[in-house]
Order: C-alpha cells, then structure tokens, then sequence
C-alpha cells in the first residue's frame, strides 16, 4: 500500500524481529517499540534488512525526549569534565508476564535497561566501554533477573551506575535519575519533578509524568516530512540491545564484559 508512510511495531517482543524484516522489506519506514531483538542472530538479521532496503528506522526510547531530561542536557552539554550518573528504576515485583516470560518477552533487562543505557548515553554524549553486572537472585542466562546492579564506564571518564529492582514497592516513584557534575547536582524523580543544587535553577514539578513519548512522536513526524529532528538512530537503538545482551554476559560470567 503506497499510502502507508510508516509502520508501528508495538507487538509483542518475540514478534519484533520477524515483523521488522517484514516491514523494512516493504521498504516501509518503522517506529518500533524497544526492545528490537531478543537475540543477538535476530538483532543481526534486523540491522541487514533495515540497512539493505535503507528505509527510516527508529525506537521507542522516549525518555531522552522528556521536558526534564532535555533540560538536564542542556545544564550538563557545555561540561569539561565526566559526569556520574546514577538511574534507579524501581519496578514492584508484579511486571506484565508479557515481557517478563523469557520466551515471549525476553526477561526484565532486555526490556528495560535499553532506556537506562540510553538516557545514560545520551547524557553523557560518549560511547559506553564497559558493564559490569551483578544480580542478588542470580539465575540461568536469559532468565527473569529481578534485582540487577550494572555498572557503566563511557569513552571521556563518565560513570553510570543503574539499579533495576523489583523489590520495591509503587508508594515510590518507579524511576529516579541523579547526575552530578562539575559541583552541580540534577535530580529527575519520576520524568515528573527536576531538583537543582548548586545550579541557579528553580525546581519544575509537572503535573503528571512526561516520558517523552508525544514528543518523540513528533520528531519522527518532522523526520517523515523532510524537517531537521531529533530521532533515535539505528545506532542508538542498536547499542541499546547489545548493552542489555552483555549484561547478560556480565552476570553469566561474572566479570566485566566490553561493549
């Protein structure tokens, strides 16, 4: 059908990569929602068909798109020094069996650390060199890892420490970003308040949460009609999965992995 412009993929994961091939064969232009594969031989297919038929590809990694964390970027861009990062997500113990199931969603990390590593990244505009997981309930690879420390060194110095859990409970904010730099500190609770100390900034409470999702919609959108936008590139995406498979590495072997 000519007149379709762009494919949603917001199936569920295990149909992410067979769907995506499919889609990119049309030589249709795809929003898919993250993550793009659940193994490395799907991920690998996914990146030959996108690039082969060189159609627009992007995914669902929203939260660099929020109000909040654009205005972090824009207090920590002009730094000369690395930065420390610390992103906790918070998620109670009863998760969708949707992307839980190994099978069918590929497990916790594959699901979410891809917005961790990619806010982080973005934060810091350097590539991710090494991660070092480790998990207090460790279990077979590609299993349900529920509570997972990943430590992350960038190319310029940065240091990223992520927290996933499933421990907690919703009286908390699922999500809490905190970035220290060069004497200031940024605080992201939930993509809804921005705290500042030691930055001339007053703290910005929205009403509700904004994870960037309209606004990343409308980037793809400007991107779609020939505009200059902001888009989740097909690196960015990529990175994305390949740091959630080397986190599986990681708490498989029980050393630090490259990226």
């Amino acid at each position: 059908d000519k007149s379709i412009d762009l494919i949603f993929i917001t199936s569920k994961n295990n149909m992410h990569a067979p769907l995506t091939i499919k889609a990119a064969n049309a030589k249709k232009n795809i929003f898919l929602e993250k993550p793009m594969a659940l193994n490395e031989k799907e991920l690998r297919e996914m990146i030959q068909a996108i690039s082969k038929n060189n159609i627009f590809f992007t995914l669902g990694l929203n939260r660099r798109f929020s109000p909040l964390a654009q205005k972090a970027k824009e207090i920590v861009k002009n730094r000369s020094s690395p930065i420390m990062i610390s992103y906790r997500f918070n998620d109670e113990n009863k998760a969708e069996r949707a992307w839980v199931d190994t099978q069918e969603g590929g497990g916790r990390i594959l699901h979410l650390a891809n917005h961790m590593i990619d806010v982080c990244t973005w934060l810091v505009g350097a590539e991710p060199i090494t991660v070092t997981a480790q998990n207090i309930n460790a279990k077979e690879r590609n299993m349900d890892d529920n509570n997972v420390t990943m430590i992350t060194n960038f190319a310029d110095g940065s240091l990223a420490t992520m927290i996933y859990t499933s421990l907690g409970n919703n009286f908390m904010p699922r999500e809490r970003v905190e970035i220290y730099v060069e004497g200031k500190i940024i605080v992201i609770d939930n993509f809804k308040t921005i705290s500042f100390y030691g930055v001339n900034e007053p703290e910005v409470k929205l009403n509700e949460p904004d994870k960037g999702y309209e606004a990343q919609l409308a980037e793809v959108k400007k991107r779609l009609r020939g505009d200059e936008a902001e888009c989740v590139t097909l690196l960015d995406a990529v990175r994305s999965n390949v740091f959630c498979f080397r986190v599986l590495d990681s708490l498989r072997d029980k050393k630090p992995v490259k990226l």
